[in-house]
């Protein structure tokens, strides 16, 4: 039997692969933003913006987006990563590249190449996960 795979299972695949490549080690929650366990304090979640330098979407001219989210001073960094928060897929697919991704002291630093014209400032946010001294 031969199975065939339409345009649209196409499109949600590399749409997968997309949201775990730009995911990195972010854990994207939805609900409270503390948790806690045996094993750790109290876990928050810090976000922060994306600045999105680019200004015309889909010339093929790429721009540097950064951004980042800073645990506070009582806090422990412990992760993070970048969160797509809502928008068009099919529109980030080749436009949005994630460069770089890291720890710098107490925040979590992402660095993006951009061809959405400024429009990863709505789509992305950059997340750290903090610990409770």
């Amino acid at each position: 039997m031969k199975i065939k795979l339409s345009r649209r299972s196409a499109v949600v695949v590399v749409a997968a692969i997309v949201m775990l490549a730009l995911g990195g080690s972010a854990l994207a929650r939805s609900g409270p933003t503390a948790t806690s366990s045996a094993h750790h304090g109290k876990i928050k979640y810090r976000f922060g913006k994306i600045v999105d330098t680019d200004t015309t979407p889909n010339d093929g001219q790429f721009n540097y987006a950064n951004g980042k989210a800073r645990c506070k001073h009582n806090e422990r960094l412990i992760s993070g990563g970048l969160r797509w928060n809502h928008g068009s897929i099919t529109a980030i697919v080749g436009h949005f590249q994630l460069v770089a991704s890291g720890p710098i002291k107490r925040e979590w630093s992402v660095t993006a190449s951009s061809d959405m014209g400024g429009a990863a400032r709505a789509d992305f946010v950059v997340v750290a996960t903090c610990e409770t001294r």
